[in-house]
């Protein structure tokens, strides 16, 4: 027979040469050989470590680094797990699923160091945050610029309280959003109280004038008590009547 012809080693025939081809052609047949390896693993220019079972089963996992991998990879029905990065890492690795829950909020938030006990606040650009007060000695010298939400603790020596009220052993309550304000103080001295509001919060504060909340007496109940009530001194009464009653005023 002639010598064969073949590209890649699936093209070789097996059977050649025949035992009475050409002594001659034995060269052909040694280059061909070694053409058709040659074209079949292009690539290989080292040693190939991978034992035979490796290789058999390549199709079926990836196990090397170092490599890019492209186009569309259907993880459907696998596990899939990877290192959890340290919380911060802006990078492009993988976030695993306890990578997100420890860092879910902590990117948005304003700094943790010093701010146990408080509260999240915006004024709708930033972040930060802001003391929960709830009995708390206010500091305050003028009621005016009394805006931060709480319960306040009054002292001497603080202006623009409501008139004929002492505020040394008072209390305050602030309501404030951002264009907005209500307070309430009260005298415990002489048992008062005062509420005002006021508008352009965030700029300069424009106060209402202070309203009195007149304080009344016991309330009375005339329906178990024969009794006589001193309207002046700001008593009142109820009466629960079931037939006849007699009132005098």
């Amino acid at each position: 027979m002639g010598l064969e012809t073949a590209t890649y080693i699936d093209g070789l025939n097996a059977a050649w040469p025949l035992g009475t081809d050409d002594k001659g052609q034995g060269d052909n047949h040694l280059r061909l050989v070694k053409s058709a390896i040659k074209a079949t693993f292009p690539n290989i220019t080292g040693a190939v470590t991978a034992s035979h079972t490796d290789l058999n089963s390549v199709t079926n996992r990836v196990s090397k680094s170092g490599d890019t991998y492209t186009g569309t990879h259907n993880m459907t029905g696998a596990t899939v797990t990877a290192a959890t990065q340290t919380t911060g890492d802006n990078s492009t690795k993988v976030a695993t699923t306890a990578f997100v829950a420890a860092t879910a909020l902590s990117a948005t938030l304003p700094g943790q160091s010093g701010n146990a006990g408080k509260y999240l606040t915006t004024n709708g650009t930033t972040a930060s945050w802001a003391t929960v007060s709830v009995g708390g000695t206010s500091g305050y010298t003028d009621l005016n610029n009394a805006i931060d939400n709480g319960l306040w603790r009054l002292g001497t020596g603080i202006t623009n309280v409501p008139v004929g009220m002492s505020v040394d052993n008072g209390q305050l309550i602030v309501s404030c959003n951002s264009d907005t304000a209500f307070q309430i103080v009260t005298d415990a001295t002489n048992d008062r109280m005062a509420w005002r509001t006021a508008t352009g919060i965030g700029g300069t504060p424009s106060w209402k004038a202070w309203k009195v909340v007149e304080a009344r007496g016991p309330v009375i109940d005339l329906s178990t008590t024969s009794n006589t009530i001193d309207m002046d001194a700001g008593n009142a009464f109820y009466l629960s009547m079931s037939g006849n009653v007699t009132i005098s005023l």
